[in-house]
């Protein structure tokens, strides 16, 4: 299903599109004069989730790398979760699976574990318990270069977050390229 919004008043065309590729094709309809934004989405609701988006659908299996940092997404055994220089490591791997057409769960390859928060903006993992802290949402602006990607807590909605310290947590959202992910 592709879900196509337009805000006038940014003049942003957002797409998304549980592929790229037929976000790719979307895209090259847009208008040539749309610009980028990095607005954020529309708020999403239990009932509607837009522009929410697989990147790498096929592959089940991936690094999550901090755009502005160029750090990875990693956790260990006791379940704190941070960033750290990507290494190649197996905890920087994580499992995404999703059980709804949008909603997917990130397991840490190395420790089995699933990437939680709350609505302090902590994040860790925990053993997985299926619950919605648990349960993230992609969403994306196809129109920037590069393409714009925001993992959101379905529970909190808060956006992924981090910094050069390492530190990972979920904030609100705040237009920073700490919230945009690879």
């Amino acid at each position: 299903m592709t879900t196509i919004s337009t805000t006038a008043r940014r003049g942003t065309i957002l797409l998304a599109a549980a592929g790229a590729a037929l976000a790719a094709a979307a895209l090259a309809a847009a208008p040539a004069n749309a610009a980028s934004s990095t607005a954020p989405p529309a708020k999403a609701s239990a009932a509607h989730k837009p522009l929410t988006a697989r990147p790498n659908a096929s592959s089940s299996t991936r690094r999550m790398i901090d755009l502005q940092t160029g750090r990875c997404l990693d956790s260990n055994y006791a379940g704190s979760a941070y960033t750290l220089p990507c290494n190649g490591g197996n905890y920087q791997n994580w499992r995404v699976s999703y059980d709804s057409e949008t909603n997917a769960t990130l397991v840490d390859a190395q420790t089995g574990r699933c990437l939680d928060s709350n609505y302090a903006g902590n994040l860790y993992t925990l053993p997985c318990n299926g619950g919605k802290y648990q349960k993230w949402y992609w969403s994306a602006d196809f129109a920037a270069s590069p393409v714009l990607y925001w993992l959101i807590d379905d529970q909190t909605g808060r956006y992924l977050d981090s910094n050069y310290a390492g530190s990972a947590y979920t904030l609100n959202y705040s237009g920073s390229k700490f919230q945009n992910w690879r």
